[in-house]
C-alpha cells in the first residue's frame, strides 16, 4: 500500500495538478464574474495553453509566453475579423494549417507551438456569435492561455525537478523492459528462437530511445544558464547511468547460439538469465522510487546472484583449465559492472559537474538552422511536407463545406480533421473508430446533462473534471479522451444557453464527415506507401553505423570525448529506430509489401547486431595502453569496415573487398592483444555479408560457410575483452 506522502508525490497526480488548477481558476472566474457568453472561449483558451506547453524551468516558461501569446493573438484576431468573408477566412485557415504543420520540421518547440496556434485558429470559430463584441472571444482565448501558463510556472517554481524526475522514471521503466528482453538470450531451451528474441529486443529499443531523448531535453533546459543544484546533478548522473546500462546490455560479447550449445548443461546460463531479470527488476524499482519520491535500495537478491555467479564461474574454470572461456568471463564482468552502476543510482559523484554536465539537445540552434531545416523538407519525400499538404487540403474542403451549406457549428469538421489526421496512415486509422465511439458515448451522456447537472455550479464542477480527465487520458486512451472532450463541449453550450438538440445533431454529423474525409486524405493523397524506400532507409542506417564506428576509432588510445561519443551513439540508435516504424507502416498494407516486410524484419535484427558488435569496440576508447603499431592496425581495419558500410549504403559492390578483409582479419585473429577487436570486426563483416545478400541479391555472391562465419571464429575459444 502506498503511504499518503507517496500518493501525493505520484507522477499521475502531480503532472495533472497544474491542469486541474488552471481549469478551476477559470471556473471560479466564470462563477464570480457571472460570465455567460465568453465561458466557452475561456475554457478553450486553457486547453490551447495546455497544448502549447513546453517543458522548461520557471524563467524559461515565462520567456516562452512572449512567443506563444503574440502567435495566439495574431491568429485569433485574423480569424475573428475574417469570419463573414468566406474567401478570406478560407485563405487564412488554409495558410495557417500549412505553415503550422510545416513548422514541425524544425524541431519539437516549433511543432508544439505551431500546432497549438492552429488549434487557436479553429477555436476562434467555434464560440463565434455575431452579437458578441469582436474582441471577446480572442481576449478570452488569450486569458485562458495566461491562466494555464501562470499555473504551470507556479508549479515549476514549487516542484522544479519533477518533470526531469518523471522523465527519468519513464526512461528507467523503458530500460527495464529492454533489459528483460535480453534475458531469454541465455535460456538453453530457447536456442531455436534466438532470431525472434533479437527481433523483440530491437523493437523495444525504439521506446528506450524516445524516453532517453525526452529525459535529455528536460535535463538540457534545467542545465542551460542555470546553477546546477545537487538534485539536478544526481538526476544527470542517473541519466548517464541509464545510458551506460543500455550500451552494456546491448553489447554482443559472445555468439549466443554457440554459447547455448557449449553450456547447455551448465547452470551458468541460468544464473546469467536470472541476473539480467533481477537487473530489469532493479530498473523498475528505481523508476517507482523516482515516481513516488521514495528511497531506492540496491536489491540484496542481485548481490547474492552476483556472488553465486562468481562461484559458478570459478567452479567452471577449475574443471575446464585447458579450455578457458575468456569471452564468457568478459560477459560476466560486463554484467557485474551493470550491477555496480545500479548500486550508484541516486548518488552524486564529484566528477559530474565538470565533464558530465554537458548535454546536447536536438533543437535548432538559431533561425538560420531552422530555415535550413524547412528548406530541406520542402519536397514530397518529406513526411512533414506531405502532411502539411493533406492538412491544408482538409482545411480547404472543411471551409468549403461549412461556407457552402452554412452549417451551424460546422467548423467541428475541421477540428476533427486536425486532431485525427496524422502524418502516416497507421496512426490515423487507429484514431478513426475511437473518435466516432468516443463522440457517440459523449453525446449520449451529454444529452442527459439537465438531469446530471441541473444548476450552474454543478456544470462548472463537471466541466473542470471533464477537461482534467481529458488531458489525463489523452495519451493513454484516445477514445476515452474524446468522450470527455465531447461532454465538455455539451457543458459549455449548456452554460451558454444553446439548444442541446441542435448541438447533438451537429456534433455527430461533423464527426462523421471529419473522420471520413480524413481517411480519404491519408489514403489517397500522397500515401506513405508511395514513398516507402527500403534501400534509402538501409542507406541511412548503414551510414550512421559507419559514423559510429569511425567515432570510436578516432578515440582509440586517446583522450575520450564523451560528448561526441554520446551524440554518435544517439544518432545510430535513432537511425535504427526508424526501421521498426517503417515495418509497422508496411504491416498496415501486408499484401502490397509482403516481400519487403520480411526483408525489413531481417534488416532490423541484423543492424542491431552490428550496433552490438560496434558497442563492444567502445572498450578501446582512451582506456587502454595500446602500442602504436596495434593502434595503426585497428584504425586501418576499422576504416576499411566503415568504408564497406558506406559503399553498401551507396549500392556500390563490396564482395571482393569484403572477402579480402575477412581473410585478413582471420589471419590476425589469434593475436591476443587485438583478438577482442578482430572478433567484433569479424562478426560485423558477417552481418554485412548478410545485409548485402538481403538487399542486393542480384549484386552479391554468397560467401562460403567458412567465409561467412569464419573458420577461426567458430573454432577459436571465446577470449578476453578488457573490462569496459
Amino acid at each position: 500500500m502506498l503511504t499518503l506522502r507517496q500518493r501525493l508525490n505520484h507522477q499521475s497526480w502531480l503532472e495533472n495538478l497544474p491542469v486541474f488548477t488552471a481549469f478551476s481558476i477559470a471556473a471560479a472566474i466564470i462563477w464570480f464574474a457571472d460570465i455567460h457568453r465568453g465561458s466557452i472561449a475561456l475554457f478553450l483558451g486553457v486547453i490551447a495553453g495546455v497544448l502549447a506547453d513546453l517543458d522548461h524551468h520557471a524563467s524559461g516558461r515565462v520567456k516562452q509566453l512572449f512567443v506563444i501569446l503574440p502567435a495566439f493573438t495574431a491568429v485569433s484576431l485574423a480569424v475573428q475579423f475574417s469570419i463573414g468573408n468566406s474567401i478570406l477566412l478560407t485563405f487564412i485557415m488554409t495558410s495557417v494549417a500549412f505553415c503550422a504543420t510545416m513548422a514541425g520540421a524544425i524541431d519539437v518547440r516549433y511543432r508544439t507551438i505551431a500546432f497549438a496556434t492552429l488549434v487557436v485558429a479553429l477555436y476562434t470559430t467555434l464560440p463565434y456569435e455575431s452579437q458578441l463584441a469582436w474582441y471577446l472571444n480572442p481576449m478570452m482565448l488569450i486569458f485562458g492561455t495566461i491562466i494555464y501558463h501562470s499555473s504551470r510556472v507556479a508549479f515549476e517554481a514549487l516542484f522544479p525537478c519533477r518533470p526531469v524526475q518523471r522523465g527519468l522514471a519513464d526512461a528507467f521503466r523503458a530500460l527495464a523492459s529492454y533489459v528483460a528482453a535480453k534475458a531469454p538470450f541465455f535460456l538453453p531451451d530457447e536456442r531455436s528462437v534466438l532470431e525472434h528474441n533479437q527481433y523483440q529486443l530491437a523493437l523495444r529499443a525504439n521506446k528506450v530511445n524516445t524516453s532517453f531523448n525526452t529525459c535529455r531535453d528536460r535535463l538540457f533546459y534545467r542545465l542551460s544558464g542555470q546553477h546546477i543544484s545537487h538534485r539536478t546533478r544526481r538526476q544527470l548522473h542517473d541519466y548517464f547511468i541509464a545510458q551506460d546500462i543500455h550500451e552494456r546490455i546491448s553489447a554482443a560479447h559472445v555468439d549466443y547460439e554457440k554459447l547455448l550449445t557449449a553450456l547447455q548443461h551448465n547452470d551458468i546460463l541460468f544464473r546469467l538469465e536470472r541476473m539480467i531479470r533481477l537487473q530489469s527488476k532493479a530498473c523498475t524499482a528505481y523508476a517507482n522510487a523516482l515516481e513516488q519520491e521514495d528511497h531506492y535500495h540496491y536489491p540484496p537478491a542481485l548481490a547474492r546472484c552476483e556472488k553465486g555467479l562468481h562461484h559458478a564461474w570459478q567452479f567452471y574454470c577449475r574443471h575446464h583449465a585447458q579450455r578457458p572461456n575468456q569471452r564468457l568471463e568478459t560477459l560476466i564482468a560486463n554484467l557485474c559492472t551493470i550491477n555496480a552502476k545500479l548500486a550508484q543510482l541516486g548518488s552524486i559523484p564529484d566528477s559530474t559537474q565538470s565533464e558530465d554536465s554537458r548535454v546536447i539537445n536536438s533543437n535548432a540552434a538559431n533561425l538560420r538552422e531552422g530555415l535550413q531545416r524547412l528548406r530541406d523538407n520542402l519536397n514530397l519525400q518529406s513526411v512533414y511536407f506531405r502532411h502539411a499538404l493533406r492538412i491544408s487540403f482538409l482545411t480547404l474542403i472543411s471551409c468549403f463545406i461549412v461556407e457552402s451549406f452554412h452549417l451551424h457549428f460546422g467548423y467541428w469538421i475541421m477540428v476533427t480533421c486536425v486532431f485525427i489526421c496524422q502524418p502516416n496512415y497507421v496512426a490515423t486509422e487507429s484514431k478513426l473508430l475511437l473518435r466516432i465511439i468516443g463522440t457517440l458515448a459523449g453525446v449520449v451522456v451529454g444529452s442527459f446533462l439537465p438531469l446530471i447537472a441541473p444548476d450552474r455550479i454543478s456544470l462548472l464542477t463537471l466541466i473542470v473534471l471533464c477537461n482534467t480527465a481529458f488531458f489525463y487520458v489523452r495519451t493513454r486512451n484516445y477514445g476515452v479522451s474524446t468522450f470527455f472532450i465531447t461532454v465538455q463541449v455539451f457543458i459549455g453550450f449548456a452554460m451558454s444557453g444553446i439548444d442541446m438538440h441542435v448541438v447533438v445533431i451537429n456534433r455527430i454529423f461533423d464527426t462523421l464527415v471529419g473522420t471520413t474525409i480524413s481517411w480519404v486524405a491519408v489514403f489517397y493523397l500522397w500515401p506513405d506507401w508511395d514513398y516507402f524506400s527500403l534501400p534509402a532507409m538501409t542507406s541511412a542506417v548503414l551510414r550512421s553505423d559507419a559514423q559510429y564506428l569511425r567515432l570510436i576509432l578516432s578515440q582509440v588510445g586517446k583522450n575520450r570525448d564523451d560528448i561526441r561519443y554520446r551524440a554518435a551513439r544517439r544518432c545510430v540508435h535513432e537511425s535504427a529506430a526508424a526501421l521498426p516504424v517503417l515495418l509497422n507502416d508496411m504491416l498496415a498494407k501486408p499484401q502490397k509489401y509482403q516481400q519487403n516486410i520480411e526483408k525489413t524484419r531481417l534488416l532490423l535484427t541484423q543492424n542491431y547486431r552490428i550496433i552490438g558488435y560496434i558497442s563492444v569496440l567502445a572498450v578501446f576508447r582512451g582506456t587502454l595502453c595500446i602500442r602504436a603499431e596495434t593502434q595503426q592496425y585497428m584504425n586501418e581495419i576499422g576504416e576499411q569496415v566503415a568504408q564497406l558500410l558506406d559503399d553498401l549504403a551507396q549500392s556500390r559492390p563490396i564482395n571482393d573487398a569484403l572477402i579480402a578483409l575477412k581473410k585478413r582479419v582471420e589471419t590476425d585473429y589469434n593475436d591476443p592483444e587485438i583478438e577482442p577487436f578482430t572478433y567484433s570486426i569479424a562478426r560485423i563483416l558477417k552481418q554485412l555479408s548478410a545485409i548485402n545478400q538481403l538487399i542486393y541479391p542480384n549484386k552479391s555472391t554468397t560467401m562460403g560457410a567458412e567465409q561467412c562465419s569464419g573458420t577461426n571464429c567458430d573454432n577459436t575459444a571465446l577470449s578476453a575483452v578488457q573490462k569496459h
